[in-house]
C-alpha cells in the first residue's frame, strides 16, 4: 500500500540524519534492509524497512521505502508442517512462524545455525533448509516437520513387506501344486 503520512521512522524536520535514511543518504546507489521493532498497546510487532534513495545528476531526490510487517507476512506464507524464520545477516530475527526459535536477545537460536539439516524443536523433528537473498542482507530458514513422513514410511513399510511375505507364501503353494499336478502323470506312468 502507499500512504501520504509520514512514518514515525522518519523524522519530521528537514535534516533526515539517522536509521535507514541516514544509510541511504551514505549509500545511494544500494538498496539498504534494516530490521526494526515497533511496540504498540505493548505488543511488539517486527518491520522490515527495504530502502533506496533516488538519485537524479548525482543529487538525492527523494528515498522510496518499503515496510514489510512480520506478522503480515506470516500470515500469507507457512503452513501447519511448515515454518519459516527470517534473519538479517546479524541473526536478528525479523519473522518466525512459530515460538521457540529466538533466544532472549530476539535472536536465531545457536541450534538452529548447525550444518545439519535434521533438527528436533519442541519434541518435533524437522527438515531445516536455509537460504541467503540480497547479497547475503536476509537469511531465510525453511522447518519442514517430518516425524508424520517417517511414520507414513514405516507404516508403508510394514505393508509392502506383508504383501512380499504374503506373496512369497503364495507362490510357494502354487508352485508345489504345479508340481504335485505334474508328477501324478509321471506316477501313473509308472503305475
Amino acid at each position: 500500500g502507499s500512504t501520504r503520512e509520514i512514518p514515525a521512522f522518519i523524522p519530521k524536520d528537514s535534516q533526515i540524519s539517522w536509521g535507514i535514511t541516514k544509510r541511504m543518504n551514505a549509500y545511494p546507489r544500494q538498496a539498504i534492509l534494516e530490521c526494526n521493532k515497533i511496540y504498540k498497546d505493548n505488543l511488539s510487532r517486527t518491520k522490515l524497512l527495504i530502502g533506496k534513495a533516488i538519485v537524479e545528476d548525482h543529487i538525492i531526490k527523494g528515498y522510496l521505502i518499503f515496510v514489510l510487517y512480520g506478522d503480515e507476512f506470516v500470515k500469507t506464507s507457512g503452513t501447519s508442517i511448515t515454518h519459516i524464520m527470517v534473519t538479517d545477516e546479524y541473526d536478528k530475527l525479523f519473522l518466525a512462524s512459530c515460538s521457540g526459535f529466538t533466544n532472549s536477545l530476539d535472536k536465531i537460536k545457536d541450534e538452529f545455525k548447525t550444518e545439519s539439516s535434521h533438527i528436533t524443536i519442541e519434541g518435533e523433528r524437522y527438515y531445516k533448509q536455509t537460504s541467503s537473498i540480497i547479497q547475503g542482507e536476509l537469511n531465510i530458514y525453511t522447518f519442514t516437520a517430518i516425524g508424520n513422513l517417517y511414520n507414513v514410511f514405516i507404516w508403508a513399510g510394514i505393508f509392502f513387506t506383508g504383501i512380499l511375505v504374503f506373496l512369497s507364501i503364495v507362490m510357494l503353494k502354487v508352485a508345489k501344486k504345479i508340481t504335485k499336478e505334474k508328477t501324478k502323470i509321471i506316477d501313473k506312468v509308472v503305475e
